[in-house]
């Protein structure tokens, strides 16, 4: 073993002009708020209600916040995400064959929250309205699906390479 004076090659960390982060010694961040956004597309755009209707989540409309892969000392993987995500849903009501619109807004969709009851759900329906109250309550019955949906994401994320 070296001493602390000799200046042994293998415990000298050059500086780099390239940055480049060699044995992956320090921490690493990969951004993947693209590969994020990809995947809550998938896993909930055309989420169903159970309710009559046909009400569905049609779009994801806006994905903000971060995502990322840590990775400290070449081994060490942490995924980590604090995202807040608005969804588009679409119904047609059966009294009067009119297609009513909505959004569901999911905020502090976070990697250090466990618990469900800390993202906060907000559901609204364009216009005002006796159907446009009733689709919004259909809405409001999607999230037990949305959680399911927002986990495995979560499962997918930690799993990502």
């Amino acid at each position: 073993m070296a001493k602390w004076d000799e200046r042994d090659p293998r415990w000298v960390v050059q500086n780099r002009d390239d940055g480049k982060n060699v044995g992956g010694w320090h921490w690493e961040e990969r951004n993947v708020m693209a590969w994020s956004k990809e995947q809550l597309e998938e896993l909930l755009t055309g989420i169903p209600a159970a309710e009559v209707g046909g009400l569905r989540i049609s779009k994801l409309k806006t994905c903000t916040g971060e995502a990322s892969i840590t990775t400290r000392k070449g081994g060490k993987r942490l995924a980590i995400w604090d995202l807040n995500i608005t969804l588009e849903w679409a119904a047609t009501a059966e009294s009067s064959g009119k297609e009513i619109k909505g959004t569901i807004e999911v905020r502090e969709i976070s990697s250090a929250h466990d618990d469900p009851d800390d993202i906060i759900f907000e559901f609204a329906a364009e216009g005002a309205g006796a159907d446009q109250d009733a689709f919004k309550a259909v809405a409001a019955s999607l999230k037990p699906q949305i959680l399911e949906a927002l986990t495995a994401f979560g499962q997918r994320l930690h799993g990502l390479e």
